[in-house]
């Protein structure tokens, strides 16, 4: 199995590689120096009781577009990233768009950085942004058919991945720390 990361630059795609595989993907000088990915980065990942699988990190800058969709040809699953405090941005819809061409066959949203905002702001943010649109997801009149990244796709038997408006992933964000 191999998993992709996605969405826009900034928004804790290589974080999320590291916090599971234990490795730092950033490895040239000059993504270190200017704290984003630049090229494309691999990490193994064991899952007890399941083969191993691969993770593909992808940069997220809008200049490295042709690295991204080199990454991201051939994965089995994405990580579409998206920064809770800032929502879907540029990238983010231009690499849905790039997985929806390269059929990319099955994705996850993951928010991030929820810990940056404060429970309330981000409620009140994120119904603000609920009206003017929510998370993207594949066009089911796409030209391309896609079998479904995330609901809303094609086909309508494959099972559903689990999305969440940026109000409800805010609402989930208050519960949990709410919780502690």
């Amino acid at each position: 199995m191999i998993i992709g990361t996605a969405g826009h630059i900034d928004h804790g795609k290589s974080a999320l590689v590291t916090a599971p595989t234990g490795r730092a993907v950033d490895r040239l000088a000059e993504e270190k120096r200017r704290g984003i990915t630049i090229d494309l980065n691999f990490a193994p990942l064991d899952l007890p009781g399941l083969p191993p699988a691969g993770i593909v990190d992808v940069p997220g800058h809008e200049d490295l577009i042709r690295t991204m969709v080199a990454g991201a040809t051939g994965v089995d699953l994405v990580l579409l990233v998206i920064d809770l405090s800032e929502g879907p941005r540029p990238q983010t819809e231009e690499h849905l768009a790039i997985l929806e061409q390269l059929r990319v066959p099955a994705g996850i949203p993951v928010f991030t950085k929820a810990d940056l905002v404060e429970a309330d702001w981000a409620e009140q943010s994120a119904k603000t942004r609920d009206n003017e649109k929510s998370i993207p997801t594949w066009d089911p009149n796409s030209h391309v058919g896609h079998d479904g990244l995330l609901p809303g796709a094609a086909n309508h038997d494959a099972p559903a991945s689990p999305t969440l408006t940026p109000s409800e992933a805010a609402k989930l964000c208050s519960a949990k720390s709410s919780d502690q």
